[in-house]
């Protein structure tokens, strides 16, 4: 129907995530379950981390490296100003 270029998948499963790859090379792919680096989300073609902010507090040096990587970045459960900025 031609919806491909509005679809973003959101996954926990890294397995699902690199599946849905293999069946579209060119879609677009983030993980949620914060257990993956930047580098190797990358490795395996998956275009964005969707990670709780404390996995970020727990690895800070990864919102640099996902951003040199080219990998899209998400944060949930903000709830205060700092943990924001």
């Amino acid at each position: 129907m031609g919806a491909e270029y509005w679809l973003f998948f959101i996954v926990f499963n890294y397995s699902g995530a690199k599946r849905i790859i293999e069946l579209d090379p060119n879609a677009k792919v983030a993980y949620l379950n914060g257990d993956a680096s930047p580098e190797q989300l990358k490795g395996d073609n998956i275009t964005g981390l969707d990670y709780h902010n404390s996995i970020l507090k727990k690895n800070p040096e990864w919102i640099e490296e996902a951003k040199r990587l080219g990998i899209n970045i998400n944060v949930w459960t903000i709830n205060k100003p700092e943990d924001m900025d």
